[in-house]
């Protein structure tokens, strides 16, 4: 299943293409991980992570992609320096921290924190 884009990430696509590259992630199958606890208010803090996996490649088919000097993806590749290849294919973690309000309170949904790194590049 494709991953519904949020603004953060509708931006790296912008940028990315206009550096010649296209991302496409994907959520990996099954049920993601989630903890949760009731708050006092009756409504419930939830830990969640997902796997999901980013596809680069060049827009132009003779093209090559870019990992950054310095990036975690490079480091994870062995390449701190920087990698070029005609595509990779990156695993990542997501953690969210999530507060979900009672239904009666009218209180929207709030992420309180994220984190997403990588765990394996190829």
């Amino acid at each position: 299943m494709e991953a519904e884009p949020g603004n953060g990430f509708k931006a790296a696509l912008r940028v990315l293409h206009g550096k010649g590259t296209q991302l496409v992630r994907t959520v990996k199958p099954g049920p993601p991980q989630a903890f949760a606890l009731r708050t006092a208010d009756g409504g419930a803090l939830v830990f969640s992570t997902s796997t999901v996996v980013d596809v680069l490649k060049p827009l132009d088919p003779s093209g090559t992609v870019s990992l950054s000097a310095g990036s975690d993806e490079a480091a994870l590749l062995g390449k701190a320096a920087g990698a070029t290849a005609p595509g990779f294919t990156i695993t990542r973690q997501q953690n969210f921290l999530t507060h979900i309000p009672t239904q009666a309170s009218g209180e929207p949904v709030v992420v309180l924190a994220y984190t997403d790194f990588p765990v394996s590049v190829r």
